[in-house]
């Protein structure tokens, strides 16, 4: 009998890898989970507290039935399963996290203990913020999940002490696994914000609980709506903070990104080891920079300057540009800007080092706008 039981387990399961299933897991021998090459889920078995996810609880399935994916999955692709005594747990390939099924413990991670039978998001507000998971798995009552930096986390029932906190109390939401004893001190980032300063300026801010191996971080930034997910290559780099090494030591850092033009930008931190290796951490929000209402040209600074002045201007809208330096009898001595750009505000830099002292003018050419300045070169 339990010969033919096998070879029947394995029918199915073969006629499920056939279909490119790439995650499988069971819950307790209850019920049975797997996600296909194309990220949709499916199910089968046991379904007492919706652990199948698929809409309804009470009514089990002998065969797979799909997960629901009108809700929090709608767009997401899965890329990895795991099922728990009767919760089950899935992972985007964006890095978030979503559950369903009993929650008796707050197992569903998801800040209340409701059962659910469609799948819920994992609350990223609190230790999970900026995080990027890239494994999960469930206990028999418990969920867990690993990030892209090493940390550990975990949530549902600890009657024994399974989330690993350092206590024995319950959790519906994540909290983080105390790694000390493991012998690490992973780069543990307890806030990542953003604020827009000024028209065209956002301020970056992040602190670290614990640093290990930290070079430093590398400020990277993408510009939305453009063909836009987590790791698809849009972002660019914009700037390097250096890190502090080892330490058990709170630490803040901060990070300006001038002269933006107008638009939704995401931003993230990539940190960097000594060693070369890295881990991302994403700000939960985007920030939108308004496209200015006019054109404009403003006064250089310094002036007087000696040798180099800074020159900004804004553009109300897509325009063919030039920005040229002349003398103040008229000759043309400088070709600063020259090319087509987007609409928003911009600053460019002026090294008059191979002049001598006296007034200047500049002027901005944007479509059917012109403008001029008096700038003054003292040295």
């Amino acid at each position: 009998m339990k010969t033919k039981i096998t070879a029947l387990f394995t029918l199915i399961l073969a006629a499920f890898i056939n279909l490119n299933a790439q995650s499988i897991g069971t819950g307790s021998g209850s019920y049975t989970i797997a996600a296909k090459s194309d990220g949709t889920v499916y199910t089968w078995g046991a379904n007492y507290f919706g652990q199948l996810g698929n809409g309804n609880t009470g009514t089990s399935s002998n065969v797979p039935v799909a997960v629901n994916t009108s809700g929090v999955l709608n767009g997401k692709t899965i890329t990895q399963v795991a099922a728990g005594r009767s919760c089950s747990i899935a992972l985007a390939s964006d890095g978030t996290v979503y559950t369903w099924g009993n929650n008796a413990f707050g197992q569903l991670g998801n800040g209340n203990y409701t059962d659910s039978n469609v799948p819920v998001a994992v609350v990223t507000s609190g230790v999970l913020s900026g995080k990027t998971i890239t494994q999960v798995a469930a206990g028999y009552s418990h969920s867990i999940a690993l990030a892209s930096d090493g940390t550990v986390y975990t949530w549902g029932y600890n009657s024994d002490g399974q989330l690993g906190n350092g206590n024995n109390t319950h959790s519906n939401v994540p909290v983080a696994v105390d790694q000390s004893s493991m012998g690490l001190i992973p780069v543990e980032l307890t806030a990542f914000t953003a604020a827009l300063t000024s028209s065209a300026t956002v301020e970056l801010n992040w602190q670290t609980a614990t640093e290990t191996n930290n070079s430093g971080f590398e400020i990277q930034r993408s510009l939305i709506p453009y063909p836009f997910s987590k790791g698809n290559g849009a972002f660019q780099s914009v700037g390097f903070v250096p890190g502090f090494g080892t330490t058990t030591e709170p630490k803040s850092y901060s990070f300006t990104d001038n002269n933006l033009t107008g638009g939704k930008y995401q931003y993230r931190l990539k940190q960097i080891d000594f060693d070369g290796s890295f881990a991302y951490y994403w700000l939960n929000e985007t920030v939108e920079v308004s496209t200015p209402v006019e054109f404009a040209l403003l006064q250089n600074y310094p002036n007087p300057f000696n040798p180099v002045a800074i020159i900004n201007y804004q553009l109300a809208k897509n325009s063919f540009v030039t920005l040229k330096v002349y003398d103040i009898l008229g000759n043309e001595v400088s070709v600063l800007i020259n090319a087509e750009q987007p609409a928003g505000v911009y600053k460019t830099e002026f090294n008059g080092k191979n002049l001598v002292s006296g007034i200047y003018i500049y002027k901005l050419t944007a479509g059917n706008f012109t403008a001029s300045k008096k700038m003054m070169i003292l040295k």
